[in-house]
């Protein structure tokens, strides 16, 4: 059952992943750029098997993943209940109290990610940037027990449909980076249409 559950109500989710992750890269062309080489490189025609391994070969492709969840997390907010009492900064909470927690909010507090918070930069992802991140400053896919039970078959499923797509079209957009701008539902989408023009690499 669980297999059915994240197979299909994942769809969603992982296709606006998709659709953002080449939004961004049809706003920033360098970042585009560097991603198709690295794909080039490890998967150079259609007839190249794409596995466990090949996607462990990419790592730029991992870091632009990761930065498009972070300024656009699939699910942007969340509530937990507190089973017991719990004591934070100070105060104490009962059981019983509803907590609204904002992912969306969280991967853009400057004190957690720097004065370039609004900025797309995959290589705040880098290993060797010697950035120290708070263990819950970036949760995606929620964290704990009640973390997404689909995430790495999501970000396997993105992967795979962006070497597909960053390999064969060159990504382009009319809009502006000051021109994003989101609506919050039970999932995080663009305010407006994704404007994105698909031209076939030579």
């Amino acid at each position: 059952m669980e297999c059915i559950s994240f197979t299909f109500k994942g769809n969603e989710p992982t296709a606006f992943s998709v659709a953002n992750a080449c939004l961004f890269l049809a706003l920033y062309p360098r970042v585009q750029q560097k991603l198709y080489s690295e794909i080039a490189q490890i998967i150079p025609d259609k007839s190249c098997n794409i596995t466990q391994q090949t996607l462990q070969d990419l790592p730029y492709l991992d870091m632009v993943l990761k930065e498009t969840l972070r300024l656009c997390p699939t699910i942007p907010n969340i509530a937990r209940e507190t089973i017991r009492t719990v004591s934070i900064d100070g105060r104490r909470i009962p059981a019983g109290t509803m907590f609204l927690i904002s992912f969306y909010a969280l991967h853009r507090r400057a004190d957690l990610w720097g004065d370039t918070v609004t900025d797309f930069d995959p290589q705040r992802f880098h290993p060797d940037c010697g950035y120290q991140r708070h263990p819950f400053g970036y949760l995606p896919f929620s964290g704990g027990a009640r973390n997404c039970i689909g995430w790495q078959y999501a970000q396997i499923s993105v992967k795979i449909a962006l070497i597909r797509l960053v390999r064969e079209f060159k990504l382009s957009t009319g809009l502006k980076r000051r021109d994003l701008r989101f609506k919050f539902d039970l999932t995080l989408k663009l305010a407006f249409e994704h404007l994105i023009q698909l031209d076939r690499r030579d």
